[in-house]
């Protein structure tokens, strides 16, 4: 039955309508879809570079005894700590509470 054909039930003109309908659906949901793809591929690649740049730091933390890692932990916590609060007052105040 073509999409022009109209028979006296509106079997062939339903048969349109759910058919317009499914193709704007699928459209949507596959542009949705590669907006997703986008966001996920942005995430994984700036972590990525977070985690090469982190375990470069292994090699050398290996070799630290018990009290000098335990040390070095803490410098690094309070590291991020400061961290954290220069980027706090660099941004509004706004956007640093939400986090």
């Amino acid at each position: 039955m073509k999409d022009e054909e109209v028979s006296n039930d509106g079997t062939a003109e339903t048969y349109t309508c759910r058919k317009k309908h499914s193709e704007r659906y699928t459209s949507r949901k596959i542009n949705y879809e590669h907006q997703l793809l986008d966001i996920l591929k942005e995430k994984s690649e700036h972590i990525a570079e977070d985690k090469t740049f982190l375990l470069s730091l292994a090699p050398g933390f290996k070799k630290l005894d018990d009290d000098q890692k335990y040390w070095a932990k803490m410098e690094m916590l309070g590291i991020m700590r400061r961290a954290k609060k220069i980027r706090c007052f660099s941004h509004s105040m706004h956007n640093c509470n939400e986090e």
